[in-house]
């Protein structure tokens, strides 16, 4: 199994103290946790939805963590997690992942993304015996898209709105367009009369 994980290169990237100073939806303040996920994208998307940074991060690597067989694995599904796991506030989903810890159960907790739900995030205990067993690769720097991170123009969904329905084909005959003076959003389509 791959994880793959996304932090700032200026703090330890594979050592959960991150976590440990602020919690995350899985562990309280105080608990070391790795997360990651099991995609790429899905290692973006967790970034992306804490972000909100206007810019492209400019710190960002990314590594590749391998789990070799036999590392003990526990799978949770959005149906088996308690309810109210994925609620605004994390103390439900805390509870759940501080007991995981406790009782050192497994190394690797898969749980389901909040941010998208087809992915899964990874939480690895680095307390856990087998932890030492996972095969970390070297840092490599994210290179973001920086359309993820344009701050929307007020206005600009209006216009790109406009502009796709201006561009897109018409499935209407030139009677049934809006007429000159109304306004196309608003306009109620005529029907085509063929003879």
């Amino acid at each position: 199994m791959r994880i793959f994980r996304i932090a700032d290169r200026r703090h330890p990237v594979w050592s959960g103290t991150g976590a440990m100073l602020v919690g995350g939806r899985f562990n309280s303040p105080g608990r070391p946790v790795i997360y990651g996920a099991l995609t790429f994208a899905g290692a973006m998307l967790e970034v992306l939805v804490h972000a909100r940074i206007g810019k492209v991060p400019k710190t960002h690597v990314w590594i590749e963590a391998q789990v070799p067989d036999g590392v003990p694995i526990e799978r949770q599904t959005a149906q088996t997690l308690p309810e109210g796991w994925d609620g605004p506030s994390p103390e439900i989903a805390r509870e759940f992942g501080n007991r995981w810890l406790e009782e050192c159960r497994s190394v690797i907790l898969i749980v389901p993304s909040v941010v998208a739900r087809a992915e899964s995030n990874v939480l690895v205990n680095p307390a856990h015996p087998d932890a030492a067993k996972i095969v970390v690769s070297e840092p490599q720097s994210v290179v973001w898209d920086e359309r993820l991170f344009l701050v929307p123009v007020e206005g600009s969904a209006a216009k790109a709105e406009r502009h796709s329905t201006l561009s897109a084909p018409s499935t209407h005959s030139p009677d049934s367009l809006p007429r000159r003076g109304e306004n196309p959003a608003t306009a109620v389509p005529r029907p085509f009369l063929s003879s």
